[in-house]
């Protein structure tokens, strides 16, 4: 087996496109990664690409066994493995290098089997940071006798847009350290890309959820952060919301919506299903001990 490093993204795309295609949902994150590196370089400030690729005979391209990507400060994200023991190849490639880790996501085995096999070679421990599962869409169940009605924020919404994206991070990530700055940035790159935005549920004169939505994969799209300031929840608010941009995002001609949800959370697990997701596939992100976190929203 050998460990790859890219430096040319368009290089790297091409390379494991067909490999992360097979399994497109539960790729759904990395491939989301992907176009925002590809299409907003400057997001991110230095992206790492790796691929395991095992031997083929002569005249034949080596298989992909394994897709790893990093966007500090967040950990990296692994792709399913081909072989469980390209996971441990790449840990060990790592660990050789000078590159520190925060932590490691991707798929609950891979990540597990990452995380057992750095922090031996390292000497560090390893805790759960965030249990996830991703949920795919193909068709809508439609929630009706909701009040209100959705539309698309403007600038106009942006302090709105960067309060509750700061208040989701909190509570979604309560270990983590998030700023004005970070929900700023996020809500500006919404505003400023092709292929991400967000809406807003209203309630008469009232705005009272926030769904927004990127990260494109070959025939799908990402939704997400979805929220409800607490005082307004339980009125269905968040699952019309959801409901109505996964179905504009497939008549506009994407075959799937993704999303990603926190496993402790009973609430998000099931209004996500009542309205057509289906889980599947679970993911872990473990954080290491001595690692320190910044920003780990590990979904933008």
């Amino acid at each position: 087996m050998y460990v790859v490093r890219y430096d040319d993204v368009e290089a790297f795309y091409a390379r494991v496109e067909p490999y992360l295609a097979a399994h497109e949902a539960e790729h759904n994150l990395t491939f989301g990664i992907l176009s925002t590196i590809r299409d907003n370089p400057s997001h991110y400030d230095q992206p790492f690409l790796w691929l395991v690729e095992g031997d083929a005979p002569p005249g034949q391209e080596n298989p992909v066994l394994l897709v790893a990507l990093m966007t500090l400060p967040r950990p990296p994200v692994l792709s399913l493995a081909a072989i469980p023991t390209a996971v441990d190849w790449l840990a060990a490639y790592l660990s050789d290098t000078q590159i520190a880790l925060p932590g490691i996501n991707g798929p609950a085995d891979e990540s597990r089997r990452f995380a057992e096999m750095w922090t031996r070679l390292k000497s560090q421990r390893f805790e759960v940071h965030t249990p996830l599962r991703t949920f795919k869409l193909e068709q809508v169940k439609p929630m009706t006798g909701i009040a209100g009605f959705m539309r698309e924020a403007t600038l106009d919404d942006r302090d709105l847009l960067i309060a509750w994206e700061l208040a989701f991070r909190r509570e979604a990530f309560p270990d983590d350290i998030h700023t004005h700055d970070d929900a700023a940035r996020a809500v500006d790159f919404r505003f400023a890309s092709k292929t991400n935005a967000a809406h807003l549920w209203q309630d008469g004169d009232v705005i009272v959820s926030l769904t927004a939505w990127g990260g494109p994969t070959p025939n799908g799209i990402r939704i997400g952060p979805v929220y409800t300031p607490p005082e307004q929840r339980g009125q269905g608010y968040a699952s019309a919301l959801v409901a109505e941009v996964s179905q504009q995002l497939l008549d506009s001609g994407r075959k799937f919506c993704f999303l990603f949800t926190d496993q402790r959370n009973p609430t998000s697990n099931h209004i996500y299903q009542v309205i057509g997701y289906q889980p599947v596939c679970d993911f872990t992100e473990y954080s290491f001990s001595d690692s320190s976190r910044s920003s780990s929203n590990p979904l933008t």
